[in-house]
């Protein structure tokens, strides 16, 4: 057992974890102010409510939302699976690319070069044709990262 200083109050008090930031009360307290304020987002139509059916943003399936910010009905929709290659361009660098996985090759965009728009231009079930039409707007000025890509 260690001691920690509660946060809110400055009561000291006895903690299993140094992560613990305040007195069982407080906690409380701030727990249920918090709760309220959940409750009042609902109500006020700025935040869903959970067991709400809701459509999944990438299929348009229906499915019961389980927790606050769950806006996919699977990983995949969340990933952007879908058994398609997408073809996009980022217009704040002028790249254009093709993924099978766009939300995710999205994130890499995002996290790597601080890119805040992606827009996805075409589909294709086969790869080729995706690569032949990413490959079009690299002859267009687009800049690009090449791989060699071996298609069965």
């Amino acid at each position: 057992m260690i001691t920690i200083e509660c946060n809110i109050c400055g009561k000291e008090v006895k903690a299993k974890h140094k992560n613990k930031k305040f007195c069982d009360k407080c906690k409380y307290e701030r727990d249920k102010e918090s709760n309220r304020k959940s409750v009042k987002r609902v109500n006020e139509g700025r935040a869903k409510a959970l067991g709400q059916h809701i459509e999944c943003e990438t299929c348009g399936k229906t499915f019961i939302r389980d927790h606050s910010s769950r806006k996919f009905c699977s990983i995949e929709c969340k990933q952007g699976i879908d058994g398609k290659y997408h073809v996009y361009i980022l217009p704040e660098i002028k790249y254009a690319g093709m993924s099978n996985r766009p939300r995710q090759r999205f994130e890499q965009h995002r996290s790597k070069k601080g890119i805040t728009k992606m827009k996805i231009i075409a589909s294709y079930d086969c790869p080729k044709k995706a690569h032949l039409h990413e490959t079009q707007l690299h002859v267009e000025g687009y800049d690009g990262f090449f791989v060699e890509r071996h298609y069965l």
